[in-house]
C-alpha cells in the first residue's frame, strides 16, 4: 500500500467525522478535530456515546490500521488495492474473495428456496 499510515488514518477519521455530522448532527470543535487527527487519543471516548454499523466499521478500520492489518483481505491475506480502499476504507475482503463469497451465498439461497418450494407443494397420495 503506497499511502502512509498517517494519511490513511486521516482519511478514515474524516469519513468518521462526516458520518457523525450527517447522522447525528454532531460536530467537534476545530481543536478537538486537530487532537483526533494528530494524536492517538479520544477515539474511544468520541464513539462511546454513539453506535451504529458505519461507526463500528470505521472504528474497526482504525484498529486494523493500528495493528497493521488495514488493506489486507481477511480471507486470503492478500493486499487489497488502494483504489478500492480509497473508495471504502472499511473494506475487509478483496474483490476475488468477495466474488467467491457472493457466489456461495447465491448457491445457498437457491438451495434454501428449492427446499422451501418443495415443502410447500402438496404431496400426491
Amino acid at each position: 500500500m503506497r499511502k502512509g499510515k498517517r494519511s490513511i488514518r486521516r482519511t478514515i477519521l474524516v469519513e468518521l467525522l462526516r458520518h457523525l455530522k450527517s447522522e447525528y448532527d454532531f460536530e467537534l470543535t476545530p481543536d478537538a478535530v486537530r487532537e483526533l487527527l494528530y494524536a492517538n487519543t479520544g477515539i474511544d471516548a468520541l464513539l462511546s456515546f454513539r453506535s451504529d454499523s458505519r461507526l463500528d466499521d470505521l472504528h474497526g478500520a482504525l484498529l486494523r490500521l493500528q495493528s497493521g492489518k488495514f488493506g489486507i483481505c481477511i480471507a486470503c491475506r492478500q493486499a487489497i488495492a488502494w483504489k478500492l480502499m480509497k473508495d471504502d476504507v472499511t473494506k475487509r475482503v478483496c474483490p476475488s474473495c468477495e466474488a467467491h463469497f457472493n457466489h456461495r451465498w447465491v448457491e445457498t439461497d437457491v438451495r434454501l428456496a428449492l427446499s422451501v418450494q418443495k415443502s410447500s407443494i402438496p404431496q400426491e397420495r
